[in-house]
């Protein structure tokens, strides 16, 4: 219901004020710390902008105070309570920046299924990286914000967007509960993962598998073994983490 509910109220907005999600994507927190440039840390409430790569702080007395991403060397947040630009968002759970986790360290054994496959601990983290906007042909780069799933010393990172997608008539959802109300489109939230080496340098990984093994080359056929024997997949953002982990623990590719 929830798919549907979104669906339903995606078509109908679009239909009474235009394309309403071409934008508007924010994340709120109740709980957050933001740490500036100068090594100020500003504590509150905490919205990010992600179309504007922005931050917004408000405090007790109702004030509100923006910051940029290029005055912002990272901020910690925690009980995400509402996303606005999609309806029924629930965020996965992810992964605070650890070094290994018990059972990842090579030549100790595998403890099937000795470690927890999800950290439960509501705190994420965001940095700070200069970036291309996947930008091939350009060098520009400008500071954006990135949820960092692993500590390294090559960290996992997390970006997410939302966009636009055609109902398919053969999706038995669709047939079962029915289109949208007015439209046959409806929008989710795409996650784009990202390498970051001890430089600061950015890896896309826009086939993520095929991307993660070439990073790490030699070690292509161990990083895939241990997958394959714990059963984790690359595509699920929850045991990502834990493939990176393992393949950090190889060392340099």
């Amino acid at each position: 219901m929830t798919r549907l509910l979104l669906c339903s109220l995606v078509t109908l907005l679009l239909a009474l004020g235009g394309p309403a999600y071409a934008g508007g994507y924010e994340q709120q927190w109740a709980q957050g710390s933001v740490i500036l440039t100068s090594g100020d840390t500003i504590d509150g409430p905490v919205i990010y902008h992600h179309d504007e790569e922005t931050l917004e702080v408000r405090f007790a007395d109702g004030t509100a105070r923006t910051f940029p991403a290029v005055n912002v060397s990272y901020f910690v947040v925690s009980d995400e309570s509402m996303s606005r630009g999609v309806t029924g968002y629930n965020p996965l759970v992810m992964y605070t920046p650890q070094p290994m986790r018990p059972g990842m360290w090579p030549g100790t054994g595998l403890q099937r299924p000795g470690f927890d496959r999800r950290d439960k601990s509501p705190v994420k983290l965001y940095v700070t990286y200069m970036w291309d906007r996947d930008n091939d042909y350009s060098d520009f780069r400008a500071p954006a914000f990135f949820q960092q799933l692993t500590d390294g010393p090559v960290r996992l990172l997390k970006r997410e967007k939302l966009v636009q997608r055609t109902v398919n008539p053969a999706d038995p959802y669709f047939r079962t509960y029915g289109y949208p109300m007015g439209g046959n489109f409806y929008t989710e939230i795409q996650n784009s993962y990202f390498l970051a080496d001890p430089q600061g340098m950015l890896t896309p990984l826009r086939t993520v598998k095929k991307d993660l093994l070439a990073y790490f080359g030699r070690h292509a056929k161990q990083i895939q073994a241990y997958a394959k024997d714990n059963k984790l997949s690359f595509t699920d953002p929850d045991e990502l983490p834990l493939i990176l982990n393992y393949a950090d623990s190889l060392g340099a590719g």
